[in-house]
């Protein structure tokens, strides 16, 4: 994507995703079956689900099938095995039940959802992967991302068999539905896709219980000044203005749509209220803990002309934590949005 490079340096400078611990698996036999993991997380949605805990029911005998990947070239692996290197979509994978062996994902992301990864390590040399590391693992099955380049793949391809995942796509029936066949678990991607769906639709149901379904929303982030999250990497816009079907002002959509502005280029002070929707919502990215308001920018005469700072109904949340649009992170990441929705609506 245009700004994915960006991000990538900005994710890995300021990476402090916060994440919701989950609890244990359940099974009924050999029969999935949906729990609800507990959850130490203090402010919690009445009506939003956690994702259910899967479980892996594979039989271990060796089943060899020929699949065609979305790039349309034919694969010939073990569909049954566990030894598996997923260089991309580790939350949707755990979500299915599934532990690779190694996944790319990050530490307090692992540590978070503990019991989702249980037993996994992490890939330390990811640019775009290193030779050798990978060979460690002995992989029957190497997973990657959607845009890996054809030299890539053809490395990884003297390895062990590779199929790539489609990370760049956010319709879940298709993104889950994929890994469903290739594992022979389209079980548990029907129950991942119907949570989806659900999960969608409770926030949509809440929205209107805060009476804000018809408002517009200004999301804002601060660095050198105050600017825009650009609408095509991260997850919480495609949420908020795609999923929820709230409303960007017609400002912001000019700004993100001038072929000649980059939307990382701050906002003069003076233009910031021409931004402004009916909610305001901080997107912090360099948050440790619950995310805020930086002090930096709460003396920035622009940003205080703003209506929203003035009534002190600015609501906040990681950005850092839609990153990724994996199902794993669903429930944590439209609660986050929830909850700054009521503060700013309050």
């Amino acid at each position: 994507m245009k700004y994915r490079n960006f991000w990538k340096k900005m994710l890995t400078a300021a990476m402090a995703v916060t994440m919701l611990a989950a609890s244990g698996c359940a099974s009924t036999g050999g029969q999935t079956q949906n729990t609800v993991p507990e959850t130490s997380q203090p402010t919690q949605s009445a009506q939003l689900e956690q994702v259910p805990v899967l479980k892996d029911t594979r039989p271990i005998e060796v089943k060899e099938v020929t699949f065609t990947d979305l790039n349309g070239d034919e694969v010939t692996y073990n569909q049954n095995t566990r030894k598996i290197l997923a260089l991309s979509g580790a939350g949707d994978l755990a979500a299915f039940g599934l532990r690779p062996n190694a996944v790319i994902v990050e530490e307090k992301m692992k540590n978070r959802y503990a019991d989702f990864f249980d037993g996994v390590e992490i890939l330390q040399n990811t640019q775009p992967f290193d030779e050798e590391e990978i060979m460690t693992y002995q992989p029957e099955l190497i997973l990657v991302y959607q845009m890996m380049e054809e030299p890539e793949l053809e490395k990884l391809r003297k390895i062990a068999p590779v199929i790539p995942l489609y990370r760049e796509e956010f319709d879940f029936e298709k993104r889950l539905g994929y890994i469903g066949e290739i594992f022979g678990m389209q079980e548990n991607a029907k129950i991942l896709i119907d949570y989806a769906k659900k999960t969608q639709e409770t926030a949509v149901a809440e929205l209107q219980e805060l009476n804000i379904s018809d408002k517009t929303v200004s999301m804002f982030y601060y660095m050198d000044g105050v600017s825009i999250p650009p609408t095509d990497y991260w997850y919480f816009n495609k949420i908020v203005y795609d999923y929820m079907g709230l409303k960007m002002t017609q400002t912001t959509q000019d700004f993100l749509n001038d072929p000649n502005v980059n939307p990382f280029t701050p906002i003069s002070n003076e233009k910031i209220r021409d931004f402004e929707g009916d909610i305001v919502i901080y997107v912090d990215l360099m948050t440790d803990g619950e995310p805020k308001v930086p002090e930096a920018l709460q003396s920035n005469p622009g940003w205080m002309m703003l209506n929203a700072v003035k009534n002190q109904k600015v609501g906040a949340i990681d950005g850092l934590l839609y990153a990724e649009k994996d199902v794993l992170y669903l429930y944590e990441q439209y609660t986050s949005l929830m909850n700054a929705f009521s503060q700013a609506a309050a």
